[in-house]
């Protein structure tokens, strides 16, 4: 029944499906060696057509595309432990497995895959993190107890990588965040990041609870109490004025995370602070912020707290071009963004026509007609062109219509970047 299994050939699309209904069926069928013998098929280490230092490179590789993930996880709904130690063994995918088992919570199958060597350590902290995130709280203690230590010390010298401790309090599991401080989880030497995610994240009990235990200087409560803006904590705001009285400069910053974070309530809320008088810098932050983010009836809260400068106002016109990464209004909002900013009358006409081709690459098509009808007697025919070129290649087909339609673009290459937009409006 195998014999055809020991010839290996390349994995085509319909291969593919077969080989992994093949690993599929041996394993709902519990036939342990069928399972062996497939996983087991990996191509010749060596290759005549390569140099002896590439081969001295070169990982072997199965000659059969499967589908590990899907397999094994049906042996462990199966609960053949058996076929689960095949796999483990013989997928080539350890690192994938021990990632899957922690975003599952099987322990029983972390305990098989794991293995704390220097290839596996990224794919354990990984495994560490996701467990952390979704509160496996088993898991994280197996990993924590195994190579905690270790895996710490790696994720320390490395780049991009968060600390445990406050994944598990942006994901508000509060209790795995507790038996990871015991075990002394933390990547940064000072307490400060831990102290600013419980501010941003809460619960307030628990950012009540660090600041009666631990040291913690101004600089740390400056940087919470921004914390907190940024994601509209009100409670922590309050509970962090009563242990100290902020200076303008701590009021200010946190007044710039709430308006890049969209949360009007919190912006509001810091303006109301006794003595607090918003300055003219920080007022013209702010106000760039909210229109960055498309929120609108913040740009016009902020607009009545004093005069924005005439250079903010041109810089907010160009920020809420493009779309936000993170708070973002309603595509309506972002047209009334930018009425609203022309109307205060100081608006530099140059803006409009530099950006004209980023306006036209990435804004919805009532924006792109707003701002043309605004330039249009001043704008050179080259631009327009321009823009129409770049709306083709990134931007919608009511966009390259509309500019099309204005009669400016020259006829010759009309039909080129036409064709192209509807190709990219078919195709994607």
């Amino acid at each position: 029944m195998l014999s055809s299994v020991s010839t290996c050939f390349p994995c085509r699309p319909k291969t593919r499906r077969r080989c992994s209904r093949a690993l599929v069926n041996a394993v709902g069928g519990g036939h342990l060696q069928t399972v062996k013998t497939l996983l087991g098929q990996w191509d010749d280490f060596f290759d005549g057509d390569r140099s002896a230092l590439e081969n001295a490179f070169t990982v072997p590789k199965p000659c059969y595309k499967f589908d590990i993930l899907k397999a094994l996880e049906l042996a462990v709904k199966n609960k053949n432990a058996e076929v689960v130690r095949v796999i483990c063994d013989e997928s080539g995918v350890r690192g994938e497995i021990m990632k899957w088992a922690a975003e599952h919570g099987y322990l029983d199958v972390l305990q098989v895959v794991y293995r704390f060597e220097e290839d596996f350590v990224e794919d354990l902290y990984r495994a560490m993190i996701i467990a952390v995130e979704r509160g496996f709280l088993e898991i994280v203690k197996f990993l924590t107890t195994e190579c905690g230590e270790g895996l710490i010390a790696f994720a320390a010298d490395e780049f991009g990588f968060c600390c445990p401790v406050i994944s598990a309090i942006e994901h508000g599991n509060i209790e795995v965040m507790e038996y990871l401080e015991t075990q002394n989880m933390f990547l940064d030497e000072t307490f400060v990041p831990v102290f600013c995610a419980a501010a941003a994240h809460g619960p307030l009990d628990v950012v009540r609870t660090f600041y009666e235990r631990e040291e913690l200087d101004d600089t740390a409560l400056d940087g919470a109490f921004a914390s907190a803006a940024g994601k509209s904590q009100l409670e922590i705001l309050t509970y962090l004025q009563t242990k100290r009285k902020f200076d303008h400069v701590a009021i200010n910053e946190a007044l710039n995370a709430a308006a890049n974070n969209g949360h009007l309530d919190a912006v509001k809320y810091l303006c109301g602070i006794e003595d607090y008088e918003i300055s003219a810098a920080a007022l013209d932050a702010a106000f760039e912020c909210a229109a960055e983010v498309w929120h609108l009836e913040m740009v016009k809260f902020l607009d009545g707290k004093g005069k924005v400068s005439r250079a903010s106002v041109n810089t907010a016109f160009v920020n809420a071009m493009n779309e936000p990464n993170c708070y973002r209004g309603e595509i309506d909002d972002q047209l009334e963004i930018f009425k609203f900013l022309y109307s205060k009358g100081c608006i530099y006409t140059d803006i409009i026509q530099d950006d004209f081709v980023d306006f036209a690459r990435s804004c919805h098509v009532d924006v792109v007609e707003f701002v043309y009808s605004k330039i249009s007697t001043s704008i050179s025919c080259k631009m327009v062109e321009k823009a129409f070129k770049k709306a083709t290649c990134e931007n919608s087909t009511e966009v390259v219509k509309f500019l099309y339609g204005t009669g400016v673009v020259s006829p010759k290459p009309n039909f080129y970047w036409t064709k192209l937009a509807l190709l990219e409006f078919y195709c994607f």
